[in-house]
């Protein structure tokens, strides 16, 4: 059987990643962020689609990245703490409902004949 031991850091990492997306499409929704703000990350989206002007791979990682990293950047941080309090406790609720599934065993029933 395969050793299933995640990395705490991996699932930190990751977690926070995706806290981090939800964050950009909470700000994206909300009414009090400069629509002009919210430029930066619909212009990431968008350079996805148009052919690339530069050159290799990593060139869209890095403008989406950047792109979400000032948008947070210049959003007023007190809304930004009032999202990521949002997101943070609902992702708390997640991780403990996850935890109540862990006393379940799941097994196999098989009939051997003698």
């Amino acid at each position: 059987m395969p050793d299933r031991n995640i990395n705490p850091l991996r699932v930190k990492f990751l977690s926070e990643f995706v806290i981090h997306i939800k964050l950009v499409f909470r700000l994206m929704k909300d009414k009090r962020i400069n629509p002009f703000l919210k430029i930066l990350p619909f212009g990431g989206l968008i350079y996805l689609i148009v052919p690339d002007l530069l050159v290799g791979p990593i060139d869209d990682a890095a403008l989406l990245l950047g792109g979400s990293y000032l948008f947070l950047e210049l959003c007023p941080q007190k809304i930004i703490d009032e999202h990521l309090q949002q997101l943070r406790l609902d992702s708390s609720k997640d991780q403990t409902e996850d935890r109540k599934d862990e006393n379940i065993i799941d097994a196999e029933f098989r009939d051997i004949d003698k």
